[in-house]
């Protein structure tokens, strides 16, 4: 589910990519045109992996 409809999102492309981190370097926002922005929160190095943080929710859904 995305904070902005109820509605299920499915990343395709380098964002299907992304592993979880709680240590992440990127985040992940929604544009008034539904695409999906990803935006680094520190200087990344060449050749780090990206990480975005999949979120409490994302967790929560699968201990049931």
């Amino acid at each position: 589910k995305n904070k902005f409809k109820d509605e299920e999102v499915i990343a395709f492309g380098l964002c299907s990519l992304y592993n979880h981190s709680n240590d992440y370097n990127i985040y992940h926002d929604q544009d008034g045109n539904g695409n999906m922005i990803y935006t680094a929160n520190r200087n990344i190095n060449k050749g780090e992996e990206l990480y975005v943080n999949y979120g409490r929710n994302y967790w929560n859904s699968r201990n049931k």
